[in-house]
């Protein structure tokens, strides 16, 4: 294995640590079907997590409407507690803003936009 391999191997070892220790799962799984259960469940908008190569992708489709929040990413090399809290903060916000937009409006105006 190539230093670089292993570099990205330890990268994303260190966050699914991250993230098994933030939605409270064990620390030696690397569950994404359980790290994304847990966003979902406990999320008021029903956010998504995807793990990819190098960064997770948080975000959220919209019931009433055609509308996605707005992705954020999160390289694993940043990936805390506290970027976690803040991409998640975005997409409850953005998520409750088209919501109220498709819900409580006519939709006649054009919908928020990020």
């Amino acid at each position: 294995m190539s230093k670089r391999e292993n570099q990205r191997k330890n990268l994303r070892r260190k966050a699914f640590s991250t993230l098994n220790e933030y939605f409270s799962l064990p620390d030696l799984a690397e569950d994404e079907e359980a790290i994304s259960r847990r966003m979902y469940k406990y999320t008021d908008c029903g956010a998504f997590i995807k793990i990819e190569t190098d960064r997770v992708v948080i975000g959220s489709i919209v019931e009433g409407c055609d509308f996605d929040t707005e992705y954020q990413y999160i390289k694993f090399e940043d990936l805390t507690f506290e970027s976690l809290d803040a991409a998640i903060e975005t997409t409850e916000n953005q998520a409750h803003e088209l919501w109220v937009w498709a819900n409580e409006t006519d939709m006649s105006a054009d919908p928020p936009i990020f």
